[in-house]
């Protein structure tokens, strides 16, 4: 249970931490997103500090990863565009796309920071969250049933990305893909570089299709 009250904490600090960026400063969102990024994985790992019993588990492999990541991403991007063609509603571009579409006019400095961001620190902290205490907390508890604890953590997982259709839609595929091998391999690394692989791998292919 502590694990999942510190999912949702970490969650709500990561907020609060952008939200007061963005009124005190006048700094750019992607540079807000760094910042804020970096402090809160100053406090997991104090936080992990504390936990001198548990050990990072840093078993997979690579390859199988990377390319479980390029299915998960390739399936899940299918189902999303299927999916959408039969919902009687008008979606908008979500949070990767307006990204991308920014990208042309950015900077070559700006441009590393985003990936930066969305490919590698993005998957990192929401692995932590979503997969090494959410999910890890829900494996605890007794009254959850067999596979449950996958379920309950793509919700989770997908609610959080409710900032239009599209992104709740990819997310809960992705979110299935990542959780079942999470708990097939037990290794957060794993996890962290489908994660990454799926993230750059929509930056890559979005870009490129936008580039001028």
């Amino acid at each position: 249970m502590e694990k999942i009250v510190f999912s949702f904490i970490l969650l709500l600090f990561q907020i609060l931490i952008v939200k007061c960026f963005q009124y005190f400063t006048s700094f750019d969102y992607y540079t807000i997103l760094f910042i804020s990024f970096i402090i809160s994985f100053i406090v997991i790992c104090a936080y992990q500090y504390t936990k001198k019993y548990e050990h990072w588990r840093l078993s997979g492999n690579l390859f199988y990863a990377v390319l479980y990541g390029l299915i998960a991403y390739s399936v899940s991007a299918f189902c999303t565009v299927l999916i959408l063609k039969f919902l009687p509603i008008h979606t908008v571009d979500f949070l990767s796309e307006i990204i991308i579409n920014n990208l042309n006019s950015l900077n070559p400095e700006k441009i590393v920071l985003v990936f930066l961001v969305t490919g590698i620190f993005v998957p990192v902290f929401e692995e932590l969250v979503f997969r090494y205490y959410f999910f890890n907390g829900i494996t605890t508890i007794k009254m959850v049933y067999k596979n449950a604890d996958i379920i309950i953590t793509v919700i989770f997982f997908s609610l959080c990305h409710l900032y239009s259709i599209k992104a709740f839609v990819f997310s809960v595929f992705t979110g299935l893909f990542i959780t079942f091998f999470y708990k097939m391999y037990k290794s957060i690394v794993f996890s962290v570089i489908m994660h990454f692989t799926i993230n750059t791998t929509g930056l890559l292919v979005g870009y490129l299709l936008h580039i001028n």
